[in-house]
């Protein structure tokens, strides 16, 4: 389908902006919300490998003629062979290779203009 073949072909961009969302995101969290010994949390490495993101069930509902607004829902599937790496201090190192995800996802869309 569209959604998914667009998303293959971005895929080498989205990693990477997907990557630094990420990184961006969650260490400000981990210095915040995680115990003192871990509040050095860091990623030292995050790939989200060469498996992208698929879309499948896709329906789209017109919502309103008025105001143009239109709800898609579809199904978010990622069997992602990923490589994520974490370090908090000289002593503590894990990481992530496989990461299975896949769930519903509904958005709505509005014409920006009249």
């Amino acid at each position: 389908n569209l959604m998914s073949d667009i998303t293959s072909r971005l895929w080498s961009h989205l990693n990477v902006a997907g990557s630094k969302i990420i990184k961006e995101t969650a260490e400000p969290m981990f210095k915040e919300l995680m115990p003192k010994p871990l509040q050095g949390l860091h990623f030292t490495k995050i790939d989200l490998g060469k498996v992208p993101f698929r879309f499948d069930n896709i329906v789209v509902h017109p919502l309103s003629k008025k105001d143009g607004t239109v709800q898609f829902d579809m199904d978010v599937i990622w069997d992602g062979h990923c490589d994520v790496q974490l370090k908090a201090g000289s002593a503590i190192k894990f990481g992530v290779r496989n990461f299975k995800m896949f769930g519903r996802m509904q958005f709505l869309m509005k014409p920006l203009t009249d």
